[in-house]
């Protein structure tokens, strides 16, 4: 009896290096090979009567000799279900084989990406529309997709100079918790300044660690989930100073009822925090960027973390401001 082997899984999982390896082993013979089985189907059929391949995989597999046939199509269960029912109507005795491979689309966009035997862009487009209609039953054991390629991944880069930062800031918070204990001025009123720089600490130290965990384990769903952790102790870590230069120079409200007297106390009062909401902005931005921003842009962000997109430019304040002046100045930049 031959055996089937049907090959299912995204563009660039390995398919194609699947196939050359069953060759290899004596498993299939090259003439039995039918990879990109729908490609230049007749009348661009998806109906597997209708593919160039199907009378050549009849005959072979009427000849008693072992095939093998792979295409993303069958990625989508109502097609691997039709191209399996046809074989076997016409096949009397056939052994069939389905070899799955994991449905990782980041993989296999970076082998996609480093592939220039064919299109690129349209492949990328496949890779996002199959994930989603790919499921494999739960008691298959998959083929792990490996990437062919070493790519850089800017988030690896960037987590290192992380890892300094982290550093640096909870050593300077340690300072600051250490000045604010032993002032004297804080006997009474170190309890909010104290907290909010306490948990700056913690945020920073649990962040070195986590930071260390994704590196290890190549998880960058790991880092952004614990970039939150960076974000939340730089906020706490502004608002602590905040607290501490409000209750240490006692820019308290004004007790007197006269108008003028109260808006200027009020006006210094508010001073600190309202600088220190300024200063952590960006960081409050990039927190609620990563909560709430649409499935679409946050994919886009975290492939181009993955080195698989290009990224796009974010024109910040500064970058405006300083584009604007140079515009006023010296006119309208050639480039």
């Amino acid at each position: 009896m031959p055996t089937l082997y049907i090959v299912i899984g995204l563009p660039g999982s390995g398919k194609s290096y699947f196939l050359k390896n069953l060759i290899k082993k004596g498993n299939v013979d090259h003439t039995c090979i039918y990879d990109d089985y729908h490609a230049n189907a007749y009348n661009n059929s998806s109906l597997t009567k209708d593919s160039k391949y199907f009378k050549a995989l009849i005959d072979n597999l009427k000849g008693e000799r072992n095939c093998a046939a792979a295409d993303i199509a069958f990625c989508i269960e109502e097609r691997l279900s039709e191209f399996i029912r046809t074989i076997s109507e016409i096949v009397n005795s056939v052994s069939i084989e389905k070899v799955y491979f994991d449905n990782n689309p980041y993989s296999c966009k970076e082998n996609v990406k480093y592939d220039s035997d064919k299109s690129v862009e349209d492949r990328l487009k496949k890779v996002d529309e199959l994930t989603i209609a790919y499921n494999i039953p739960a008691v298959v054991i998959t083929i792990k997709v490996k990437v062919w390629h070493k790519v850089k991944k800017p988030w690896k880069e960037h987590a290192f100079s992380m890892t300094t930062l982290y550093s640096i800031l909870t050593a300077m918070v340690g300072v600051l918790l250490a000045v604010i204990i032993t002032d004297k001025e804080m006997v009474n009123c170190w309890y909010c300044p104290i907290s909010l720089l306490s948990l700056s600490f913690i945020f920073f130290v649990l962040g070195i660690e986590k930071l260390s965990d994704a590196l290890d384990e190549d998880d960058v769903d790991k880092y952004l989930s614990w970039f939150l952790s960076y974000n939340a102790g730089v906020i706490a870590m502004f608002f602590g100073i905040a607290d501490y230069i409000f209750l240490h120079y006692h820019l308290h409200l004004s007790v007197y009822f006269s108008n003028v007297k109260f808006y200027i106390d009020g006006f210094w009062n508010l001073i600190p925090f309202v600088v220190a909401l300024l200063a952590s902005w960006k960081w409050i931005k990039d927190s609620c960027y990563l909560f709430f921003r649409n499935n679409k842009d946050y994919d886009e962000y975290r492939d181009e973390l993955l080195g698989i997109a290009s990224p796009k430019e974010d024109r910040d304040c500064l970058m405006i401001f300083h584009s604007k002046i140079r515009k006023l100045l010296h006119g309208q930049n050639e480039k």
